[in-house]
């Protein structure tokens, strides 16, 4: 038998200019929770709103010259990867997102 129990978000304050290049959330909100992780060539971001009463729009940055797709875990669907952000109250997203090395200027 599984017991309920309560999780609380906890939110990195590190100085982002010592964490180059990572993707970020735009605007920051610390009721978001953003995982990542490499599976397949895929970068993988797992994104989740824990904020029982809004709803968060926003957009994933640093993610450049990608093809990937967005899935929801709740109904099924899948979508072509899009890097604009909407999440529902207590929503998940997961995005696969294959990068593409940058073109030598």
């Amino acid at each position: 038998m599984l017991r309920q129990k309560s999780f609380r978000v906890l939110v990195d304050k590190r100085d982002e200019i010592s964490i180059p290049n990572v993707p970020k959330l735009e605007p920051a909100n610390a009721k978001i929770v953003l995982g990542r992780f490499l599976r397949d060539g895929y970068e993988i971001f797992i994104l989740m709103n824990a904020d029982k009463d809004n709803a968060y729009e926003g957009r994933l940055t640093n993610v450049v010259k990608t093809q990937g797709f967005v899935l929801d875990p709740q109904t099924g669907n899948n979508a072509p990867f899009d890097a604009a952000i909407r999440l529902a109250p207590l929503q998940t997203l997961i995005y696969a997102v294959r990068s593409f090395p940058s073109s030598p200027q």
